[in-house]
């Protein structure tokens, strides 16, 4: 594990020069979009530590390296609801991730590409130990795309498995969504992740759980 912590800061230290260390890859044809990363510093051994032993869905492989592709599905069952992560590995290393498609599809990939590098930049608070990560979206990012409410995350990933609608902490999600991992069994299969809103009914917080993560995305600004 502690080479594992070690890959990380030394993923985050380059993360942190985005433009010097990292390139952005708009959706192509089928591919979603993602980023390639070019001085890789992750394993195959540190990726199976951070997903805490949930194993890829399907493993593609050919002349240069393999692709490893977590694909989860809404539970129960919601066609066109399915959530996919690729991960690109060349000699042992990870050098490429993408999201799924139908990300850009609805959100843009100029959104996306701010979502990404929010999400590895100085905004985000990484807590290696705790295994937390909390990405805080200035309001002026937000500001510049179109404001996402509840009919654009139910146009995304189908009706919610829970509303809540007693009164909540502010980090506590209201809309709860339900997905099992293919190619998983018993609790390592299962993953949430709930959003929230504010009281202008604009995206507030999505929180989740990627493999021994925790994550959060706060739109509220800082």
């Amino acid at each position: 594990m502690l080479s594992t912590v070690n890959h990380l800061w030394a993923s985050r230290r380059q993360l942190l020069k985005f433009d010097e260390f990292v390139r952005y890859e708009k959706a192509g044809p089928v591919q979603g979009p993602g980023i390639r990363l070019l001085q890789p510093r992750l394993t195959k051994d540190d990726i199976r530590a951070l997903a805490n032993g949930r194993p890829p869905s399907r493993i593609l492989q050919d002349a240069t390296g393999e692709t490893w592709i977590f694909r989860w599905q809404r539970r129960p069952p919601q066609r066109g609801k399915t959530v996919s992560l690729e991960l690109r590995f060349q000699a042992d290393l990870l050098v490429g991730l993408h999201v799924d498609k139908r990300f850009a599809d609805k959100l843009g990939d100029a959104r996306i590409e701010m979502l990404i590098r929010q999400f590895v930049g100085p905004t985000t608070d990484l807590d290696v130990f705790h295994k937390r990560v909390i990405c805080h979206v200035p309001a002026r990012e937000s500001a510049r795309f179109p404001a996402l409410v509840l009919a654009d995350i139910r146009e995304l990933f189908g009706p919610e498995n829970l509303i809540r609608e007693l009164p909540l902490k502010r980090a506590e999600p209201s809309h709860i969504y339900r997905y099992q991992l293919d190619g998983a069994k018993g609790d390592k299969a299962a993953m949430s992740f709930g959003v929230s809103f504010q009281e202008n009914r604009q995206l507030a917080l999505i929180t989740s759980r990627l493999g021994s993560f925790s994550l959060v995305f706060d739109f509220c600004g800082r």
